[in-house]
């Protein structure tokens, strides 16, 4: 079984071990039970580039999300089962292009589905 402990410990590890990686911070850590946590790490990469990593686990299932930032979000790859229907769900990533617009790319090759709202960020 995973817990919180060594899955973030892991992740911070793996995290200092690239060579890209700056610094780690652990921004947030919440054990709701032995078997249902989650946390939030963020690496800084070269300027002005950061990684953010989040892990829920719940009860053997984790949710995950991995997201780019240069200041504002870039990318995010994560696992949302609220995709809809894709041959990769619950996998896929957001591009964000700009104030408003939210560009979702599913992993088929070609699939493209195209988002906006406001006031809304990844």
């Amino acid at each position: 079984m995973k817990t919180l402990a060594s899955l973030l410990s892991w992740t911070i590890s793996q995290l200092q071990a690239w060579p890209n990686s700056r610094e780690v911070r652990t921004l947030e850590t919440e054990a709701f039970a032995e078997d249902q946590f989650h946390f939030k790490v963020r690496t800084y990469l070269p300027e002005p580039f950061q990684l953010q990593i989040r892990f829920y686990y719940n009860r053997g299932h984790l949710d995950y999300s991995y997201q780019l930032f240069n200041g504002d979000p870039i990318l995010r790859w994560d696992n949302k089962e609220d995709v809809g229907p894709l041959s990769t769900a619950p996998h896929h990533f957001h591009n964000c292009q700009g104030p408003g617009h939210r560009e979702v790319f599913y992993l088929e090759k070609g699939s493209r589905h195209r988002e906006l709202f406001s006031g809304h960020s990844l």
